[in-house]
């Protein structure tokens, strides 16, 4: 399944909708469809936060390939906005020494069980994996080109 959404807040009522749609169709369970929500939002919002100059719609596709399901997002005529370049976030500092930022790529992170960055012709593409039926914790992310 794939579907554009307008590059603001209000389209992420339709966004989980269209997860939703998507659970519906290949059962994926509570365990995995939340985790798959909260990150989608993440990298959705990350997107209009880091590329104001434009308003394109944003592009998701969801596909199912055995146990993994697939999230691609793409932002188009877009800068680099790279998640695995943000430096780890250190859950087990002080509050008040922990930087403004950076829980919910750290989140995306710990969910996901891969996640691959590429930047072509100015798109700016975030594939999120999560394996279904499996609980996440913290996986090796890869960076493709």
């Amino acid at each position: 399944m794939k579907k554009y959404f307008k590059k603001n807040l209000k389209s992420l009522d339709r966004i989980f909708k269209f997860l939703d749609d998507f659970d519906r169709q290949v059962s994926l369970g509570n365990d995995t469809l939340r985790p798959i929500k909260i990150s989608t939002e993440e990298v959705f919002t990350n997107f209009i936060k880091y590329n104001r100059d434009t308003e394109n719609d944003i592009l998701i596709e969801l596909t199912r390939e055995g146990a993994s399901i697939i999230i691609r997002i793409t932002d188009f005529d877009a800068e680099p906005f790279d998640p695995l370049s943000i430096p780890p976030y250190n859950e087990s500092a002080k509050i008040e020494d922990r930087p403004v930022g950076g829980i919910g790529i750290h989140l995306l992170k710990k969910y996901m069980d891969d996640i691959r960055y590429e930047y072509t012709n100015k798109n700016s593409i975030i594939t999120l994996i999560k394996h279904s039926g499996e609980h996440s914790a913290e996986h090796p992310h890869r960076r493709a080109k």
